[in-house]
């Protein structure tokens, strides 16, 4: 059963995004998902920020303070709602036909707010992850952001929902561990972290930047960035992944490996359950 969403385009309720538009025409534009709780958004500053760098990359003109403000519209109608979702579109608007953006873009500011029934301040259950045969795109300009190509996403979706898999690990061309599909890949060795390099492909996400920057320390993790083989993730201690709307999750099955503890995940789950709080 499908759940209701609310659409507010530039900071009015909507129903439909007026056309043409760039976002639609050629995926020119990026987005954010954000969790709510009871109308807050989570680390809203790290999304933000994202956004503004993901803008700089596109040379989209974007005033952050009217984002914030069209933010601020959506998140009050989530008030009582102790869990929802937020996506936060930004396309560049209407333009003439072609690939050649517009000389003075109008960019449009879609946000899709819908309520969430997990409780999202506790663990969700070890996930079962499968190896799609889709491979990820390589374009190291493009590396990091959100922008709204996620084909590679839904292809490798598609797959994974065959397998009977609830995610998918993302490889590169080169055959090399980038991501999850929706989320962003941890290994655990010892008293060492590892996550794949995002130089060529894949979103650097909020929850993974908290997990090296903060978290890990405080657990007393060495946390690093490097180039990860299917190899390594079978051999690991652990693994788990992270996004906006699980935080972080431990991974019970991948590929042909397993794992039935989940220390370091449950530790560092309790470090996001505090930070949402």
């Amino acid at each position: 059963m499908s759940v209701a969403s609310s659409l507010w385009l530039d900071g009015k309720p909507a129903d439909a995004l007026a056309l043409p538009d760039r976002g639609l025409d050629f995926g020119d534009g990026i987005f954010e998902t954000l969790l709510l709780h009871s109308g807050r958004p989570l680390f809203a500053d790290l999304h933000l920020a994202r956004l503004a760098r993901g803008a700089a990359v596109l040379s989209l003109p974007v005033a952050l303070p009217l984002v914030e403000e069209h933010l601020a519209i959506a998140s009050q109608a989530a008030q009582n709602q102790r869990w929802s979702a937020l996506r936060l579109t930004l396309t560049r608007g209407a333009g003439p036909r072609g690939y050649t953006p517009p000389g003075n873009p109008q960019p449009r500011i879609v946000m899709q707010l819908t309520p969430l029934s997990r409780a999202c301040d506790e663990p969700g259950t070890p996930a079962v992850v499968g190896l799609p045969a889709h491979r990820l795109s390589e374009q190291p300009a493009l590396a990091g952001i959100k922008h709204l190509n996620r084909l590679d996403q839904v292809m490798a979706a598609q797959q994974v929902q065959r397998m009977g898999c609830e995610e998918g690990v993302m490889l590169n061309q080169a055959g090399d561990v980038i991501s999850l599909i929706a989320g962003n890949l941890f290994l655990v060795t010892g008293d060492r972290m590892i996550t794949p390099l995002l130089e060529g492909a894949g979103v650097n996400g909020t929850r993974r930047s908290l997990v090296i920057n903060e978290w890990a320390v405080r657990a007393g993790l060495v946390a690093s960035e490097e180039t990860i083989s299917l190899q390594q993730v079978a051999s690991a201690d652990e693994c788990f992944y992270t996004n906006a709307l699980f935080g972080l999750r431990a991974i019970g099955e991948c590929g042909g490996a397993s794992w039935s503890a989940h220390p370091v995940a449950d530790q560092l789950f309790t470090y996001y359950r505090e930070a949402l709080h």
